[in-house]
C-alpha cells in the first residue's frame, strides 16, 4: 500500500515538474532571463528531489522503468534550456554546466 501511494505522489510530481520545465522554456523563449534564471533553479531542484525519491521508493518496482525514463527525458529537456542559454550568455559557468550534485544520465544509463 506504501509503494502505491509514493508512486502516486511520484506521477503527480513528475507532471509538476514536467510543467515547470515547459515553464522554463517559455521563459527562455520569451528571453525573460531573471524568470529563467529561477525557473532552471526550481527545475534542478525538482529533479535532484524526485530522483531521491524515485531511487528509495520506485525504482525497484514495477513502475521503475517508466520513471526512470521520465526522469531522463526531463533532464535531456533541461540540459537543452541549459546549453541554450549557454550559447546566449556564455558568462555563467553555472548556467553552462551540468547537475553537478545528481548525474542521472550516468546513473539511469
Amino acid at each position: 500500500m506504501q509503494g502505491e501511494n509514493t508512486a502516486g505522489a511520484l506521477i503527480s510530481w513528475l507532471s509538476r515538474l514536467e510543467r515547470k520545465v515547459e515553464d522554463l522554456e517559455k521563459h527562455v523563449a520569451e528571453g525573460n532571463s531573471e524568470q529563467t534564471t529561477k525557473s532552471l533553479a526550481t527545475c534542478d531542484t525538482y529533479l535532484k528531489k524526485l530522483y531521491a525519491r524515485a531511487k528509495e521508493h520506485v525504482f525497484h518496482t514495477a513502475d521503475g522503468p517508466q520513471v526512470v525514463q521520465d526522469l531522463a527525458k526531463l533532464k535531456v529537456r533541461i540540459e537543452r534550456v541549459r546549453k541554450s542559454i549557454a550559447r546566449s550568455h556564455p558568462v555563467s559557468p553555472w548556467l553552462s554546466g551540468n547537475l553537478q550534485e545528481v548525474s542521472i544520465q550516468e546513473q539511469l544509463a
